[in-house]
């Protein structure tokens, strides 16, 4: 189990801040960061939103003592490019779903130009084979 200052600690490691670095990018003093850290006291609700955003985790893996990083992975966001809703249905488009979308549509116009090379080899061999 992991508590709030630990991963505090571990994330700000991690991405190789120091304790004051960190206090700029939060806006706050260095010795709270130190005392967030040594568990003396806790962040508020707005400082653990900013610090999500700064170390690219969710509030929910800062605050849930139950979930835990594996040895070099990170909790990340899927922050949504994207918003809607149509009708009763929403649509949340976010990076990862974009990266799979973008790669399907690449995937697909090299098999047609793939597709349109091979088709057009075959006919004229074809069409010189039969004349």
């Amino acid at each position: 189990m992991i508590i709030l200052a630990e991963k505090i600690l571990q994330l700000r490691k991690q991405q190789g801040l120091s304790q004051e670095e960190l206090a700029e990018k939060v806006g706050v003093s260095r010795q709270a960061i130190s005392k967030w850290e040594t568990g003396e006291s806790v962040p508020e609700l707005e400082r653990v939103v900013n610090l999500s955003k700064i170390f690219q985790v969710t509030v929910d893996y800062l605050l849930n003592t139950d979930v835990m990083l594996e040895k070099g992975t990170t909790h990340k966001t899927d922050i949504a490019i994207i918003e809607m809703e149509i009708g009763k249905c929403r649509l949340k488009l976010t990076e990862g779903r974009l990266n799979i979308i973008l790669k399907l549509i690449l995937t697909g116009i090299i098999l047609i130009v793939f597709a349109y090379f091979v088709g057009s080899a075959l006919g004229q061999a074809l069409a010189h084979f039969f004349s």
